[in-house]
């Protein structure tokens, strides 16, 4: 046992690898970090700003070294939530998750609001903007130590899905890059493609980075060319920059997780390292197909074709969806109802397990919806009594903890929305619901 880098190190090399991805997170915090041993108290690892102020102290008590006066451990050293990084991806991040939900939706329902300022509009955008942007950084925490798989997914057109990216990344060089004289210029070879199945939040995302790491790429200007077309067995896009290019140094390392050529201000490393990740979890690829220093850079991506029976048309989303939604938090379930009355759905709001079971004995829903952590019948115990006497309705969890796709399999539900929810995102569960129902 020995430290090393900030950490008592004793592990195996995946764990290793897991808490220097962590260490790495908590080094860039302006904050005092440390984490320390449940049991004996003392301090496993502590961070860049930690360390400038009292050294390293790994394996020293924290309460010793750190609290002044203190005649034995404190609440913070024993707090299960603050031990390891896979503490901080369930507690912490589903503390965040249900504020950011209320954040997010509040700002999306006023936004649809008649009459509102073009003041007060700027303000929400950029308070649900914000939103989703922490969003995404809790996102990352929780996938530090989770291996994630494929969950929700639609049929997503491909061709169409790049187009709204192109316009809604325009800003990138329209705003920051040719109002100081740089030009950029676009040409699209898109083929006739099947759909691919997919998240479609993710695989905008993906689509996004790509772009932005494009325009990036060309700091005065320059062409950028976007293809999609089909293999024997894939259904492929390619985005051609004619920028600075990478050598073969930085091609090797490139979807490496924090790994970044931008600095630290610009990138932390993340985009590309999630990338990859996305693909993966869709069965597909990412790869940088040619690139050379000073020659520009294709990066290509590659989709699985879907079986016959799933590339069918979608039916008719016609009707009207019945809703049951369980959470015990009053303001969630005051946000998720008029959501839901947004999108034309009829919703009923139950606080606890034992008012919604009595709801179903009484209404026939479409769609259940509940939280996991409820006190008293908790959303797992209370899905069990559904599943048994309800087989037939849709199911849906909704949870601020990670729900991976072995763990939806094992829960057998038909859904998995992660906090906060968007109304995109519930508008995706409403329309798949729909389907199944006509």
């Amino acid at each position: 046992m020995e430290a090393k880098n900030g950490w008592l190190t004793m592990e195996s090399d995946e764990t290793t690898l897991r808490n220097s991805r962590f260490g790495f997170v908590i080094d860039s915090l302006e904050a005092v970090v440390y984490v320390a041993d449940m049991e004996s108290h003392e301090i496993l690892m502590v961070n860049k700003r930690a360390r400038e102020i009292i050294g390293d102290r790994i394996g020293e008590k924290c309460w010793q070294v750190l609290q002044k006066d203190q005649a034995g451990p404190c609440a913070f050293c024993t707090n299960k939530k603050l031990v390891s990084s896979e503490g901080i991806s369930s507690g912490i991040a589903h503390d965040l998750n249900n504020s950011l939900q209320i954040i997010l939706g509040n700002a999306e329902l006023a936004l649809f609001a008649p009459n509102v300022p073009a003041g007060v509009v700027k303000n929400l955008e950029m308070i649900k903007n914000l939103a989703s942007k922490t969003a995404e950084t809790v996102q990352l925490l929780q996938s530090v130590s989770t291996k994630e798989q494929l969950t929700e997914a639609n049929l997503i057109n491909l061709n169409d899905l790049l187009d709204e990216v192109i316009l809604k990344k325009r800003p990138l060089w329209k705003d920051m890059k040719e109002k100081k004289g740089f030009h950029f210029s676009f040409q699209k070879y898109y083929r006739t493609v099947r759909k691919v199945r997919g998240n479609l939040s993710e695989i905008s995302s993906v689509l996004s980075h790509l772009l932005k790491n494009a325009v990036e790429a060309m700091p005065k200007g320059g062409r950028i060319i976007f293809e999609t077309g089909e293999t024997e067995e894939n259904v492929y896009f390619r985005i051609t920059d004619s920028g600075v290019g990478m050598d073969e140094k930085t091609k090797k390392r490139i979807f490496q997780p924090f790994f970044s050529t931008k600095g630290f201000s610009l990138g932390k490393g993340f985009g590309l390292s999630r990338a990859f990740s996305v693909m993966e979890k869709h069965g597909g690829a990412i790869s940088v197909k040619e690139t050379a220093p000073g020659e520009g850079t294709t990066f290509e991506l590659l989709f699985p074709f879907v079986k016959e029976s799933e590339s069918a048309d979608a039916v008719s989303s016609e009707g009207r969806l019945r809703v049951l939604w369980v959470d015990d938090e009053e303001l969630l379930r005051v946000l998720g109802k008029q959501l839901l009355e947004h999108l034309d759905c009829s919703v009923d709001m139950a606080e606890s397990g034992k008012e919604a079971l009595s709801l179903l004995e009484r209404n026939q829903y479409d769609l259940f919806i509940t939280d996991i952590g409820m006190p008293e019948m908790n959303g797992l115990q209370l899905l069990e009594v559904v599943k048994g006497q309800y087989p037939n309705m849709k199911k849906s969890i909704i949870s601020g903890w990670a729900i991976n796709g072995e763990e939806k399999e094992n829960l057998e539900v038909d859904f998995v929305l992660t906090k906060p929810v968007s109304l995109g995102g519930l508008r995706e569960l409403i329309e798949t619901a729909l389907r199944s129902k006509n």
